[in-house]
Parts: structure tokens; sequence; C-alpha cells
């Protein structure tokens, strides 16, 4: 390692451990495990994307339980991730709540009374916490989607953000019926797919 003033210069170094990454790498992703795994990623993706269209809110929902449950099970180590993930399924466990309030207008009046100032509300609707949890969600999964993943994972995560959105939609179409503000529900097909 050469010295350059009085810091080592590790350039060389890390030039070489990045091609035996990336050599590592490809031979990771060549393998029939790894074939295996994006074919399941997949069939998920392919799923997600019905599950989407369906405009189910509460199917979303569900499945998206599921992806939070599997993830805090096997790939939170511990600490920051495992805190995030564990704050996303308690969000969505209100979200599930709150949805089942929203289709009862009297029940919901008692939430949208307790949202009444103006940075409480967006579009004159309470910015209550299953609106907090799809933005916040949402922007989990962008986050994900900017670590290292394979085009498979990628895909999946990104279905899953647009879904996490397609149930927001719903959940406003709701919140504006509960609250005697309906207008049009939102398109379900087309706007999901990618």
């Amino acid at each position: 390692m050469a010295e350059t003033g009085s810091r080592p210069d590790y350039s060389q170094t890390f030039f070489k451990l990045f091609l035996i990454e990336e050599q590592a790498i490809r031979a990771r992703d060549q393998s029939v495990q790894a074939r295996a795994a994006a074919s399941a990623q997949s069939l998920m993706k392919d799923a997600l994307k019905a599950i989407g269209k369906s405009g189910d809110i509460d199917l979303i929902l569900a499945t998206e339980r599921q992806f939070l449950e599997n993830e805090v099970e096997k790939y939170a180590s511990g600490g920051t991730a495992k805190g995030s993930l564990q704050e996303a399924l308690d969000g969505l466990l209100v979200t599930e709540k709150l949805v089942a309030k929203v289709r009862d207008p009297q029940t919901y009046r008692a939430v949208d009374e307790a949202y009444t100032r103006p940075r409480s509300r967006v579009g004159g609707l309470p910015r209550d916490e299953a609106r907090q949890f799809f933005g916040s969600h949402a922007a989990r999964l962008v986050n994900l989607d900017k670590a290292r993943m394979t085009p498979e994972e990628r895909a999946l995560i990104q279905q899953r953000k647009l879904n996490i959105r397609a149930a927001e939609k719903t959940y406003i179409a709701l919140q504006e019926a509960a609250l005697g503000r309906e207008r049009p529900a939102p398109a379900k097909g087309p706007a999901l797919e990618r």
C-alpha cells in the first residue's frame, strides 16, 4: 500500500477488493439457489401486482403484514433494522384498526374531530395514523430500494410500494365517504402496473 503524504493510499486495495467482490457476487448470482430465489421473488411480485390491482385494502395490508413479519423473523439482525421493522408493523396494525373505523361513518367522525388543527389535515381530511403509516412505510420501502439488491428484489420492493400507495388511495376514498365528501374512486388498474 502506497503512502500519499501522511495517509496510506487504499485506492489499489479497494480496487482489488471490489473486483474480488464482483466475481464472488457473479458466482453467487449464477448458482442454482440464486436462480430459485429469483424465480420465487418474481412469482411474489406477480401475486403482489394482482393484489394491488384488486384495490382490496384489507388484502393489501394483510399481505404487507406477512412481508413485515417475515422480515422481522429472518432479516432483522437487531438494532435499527429491527426497530424500524417493528415500528412499521405497529403502524400497520393501527392502520388495520382505522380501516375498520373508517368504514363506519359515525365511528370515524370521532377520529375526524380529533384532527381539527390545519397541520393535522391534508386536503380537508384527517392525517390520522393510517395516513401517517402509508407515507412513512412507502418512504421506508424507497430507502430499501436504494440498497444493494438483485433486480428481482428491487422489483418486489417497488411493487410493495405501489401496493401501499394503492391502499392509501383506497383509504382516502373511505375517509371521504365516511365524512360525506365522496368523489370518484381512484383508478385501480393501469396506474399500478409497472
